[in-house]
């Protein structure tokens, strides 16, 4: 599945975890911070920047992430 860059509901982020826990694939486009859980991150509380131009490495520990097929993913950031 893929999800745009939109506001969801509460049942729909419900149906969104409960697809991916059961072997769902999901590929969101700038998810909720809400979404997180689903994908495995932990969410940071309180004000932070924001990289550009960057890797992200890969938690192969976090369940969900067994089997993804690479060590990082490239992030753009914002443009400001």
């Amino acid at each position: 599945m893929i999800l745009s860059s939109v506001m969801l509901t509460e049942d729909e982020m419900s149906i969104l975890e409960s697809y991916v826990s059961k072997g769902g694939n999901l590929i969101a486009s700038r998810p909720l911070p809400q979404l997180a859980k689903v994908f495995g991150f932990k969410p940071i509380e309180g004000f932070y920047s924001l990289a550009k131009d960057c890797y992200i490495m890969i938690n192969y520990r976090e369940p969900i992430m067994k089997g993804f097929p690479a060590k990082s993913l490239q992030f753009m950031g914002l443009q400001t």
